[in-house]
């Protein structure tokens, strides 16, 4: 069931404000009434100076890491680096829109979907290789904070209309940049064109293989060692 899988579109968080900054800002509290589930991970269990970020409050913690003096910072995949003239990123936002409605349909139906292995891997499908370790309330919680984020719609129109740009002389820290091959929703490295080859060529790349879109979920302590081992040093 495709419309299961439309949980990646959480994606399409702020990725390029943030890496354009050197000093990353907490952000606002989760709602009580969306709560991330406890076994989440949290800037405490990532260390002291690195900080995980629910962008799009949604409990889909996107890893743009960086310590608290904003001296370095690592994140996992960004939108927007499809190549000058690559079209193709309009069939990303098109898939984002189509899936928000439905999504939204199979809201009263996310307890059952997410009772079965089945249920979770469709789910999944779009965001991980590995599922089997992801608790139901999570996945369930992504469903919920899939379908009623605010501003995707009009995320969507803004991307569509304008694209994506960076300032890279603004970017004055080392970064690093994980990334899954087997990244569904931004294929690598087809989507990660001008990061490499324009914006950020001496970036430390990661690539994860056999990894999909959110390294956070498919191999979590990989993935803080990966931040960590950067940020520490």
């Amino acid at each position: 069931m495709a419309v299961a899988g439309l949980v990646g579109m959480v994606i399409l968080a702020v990725v390029l404000v943030i890496v354009g900054v050197k000093r990353f800002d907490r952000p606002a509290a989760v709602p009580e009434s969306f709560a991330p589930p406890g076994n989440l991970p949290t800037a405490t269990a990532l260390g002291a100076d690195t900080l995980a970020f629910d962008s799009d409050r949604t409990g889909n913690f996107e890893i743009f890491a960086a310590s608290i003096d904003g001296d370095v910072s690592a994140m996992c995949r960004a939108a927007g680096g499809w190549a000058v003239g690559d079209e193709s990123f309009r069939d990303a936002l098109e898939f984002f829109t189509a899936m928000r409605a439905q999504l939204e349909g199979v809201l009263p139906y996310v307890e059952t979907i997410v009772s079965t292995p089945e249920g979770r891997r469709g789910a999944t499908q779009f965001i991980t290789v590995n599922y089997e370790h992801i608790p139901a309330d999570l996945i369930e919680h992504q469903i919920v904070g899939a379908a009623t984020a605010p501003g995707v719609i009009e995320l969507v129109a803004t991307a569509t209309d304008h694209g994506w740009s960076l300032d890279p002389e603004k970017i004055t820290c080392p970064v690093r940049i994980v990334w899954g091959t087997e990244d569904r929703i931004l294929t690598y490295p087809r989507t990660a064109a001008r990061f490499r080859n324009s914006w950020l060529p001496n970036a430390d790349w990661v690539e994860l293989e056999g990894v999909g879109h959110c390294p956070q979920l498919d191999v979590p302590a990989e993935t803080a060692q990966l931040i960590l081992g950067f940020t520490d040093n």
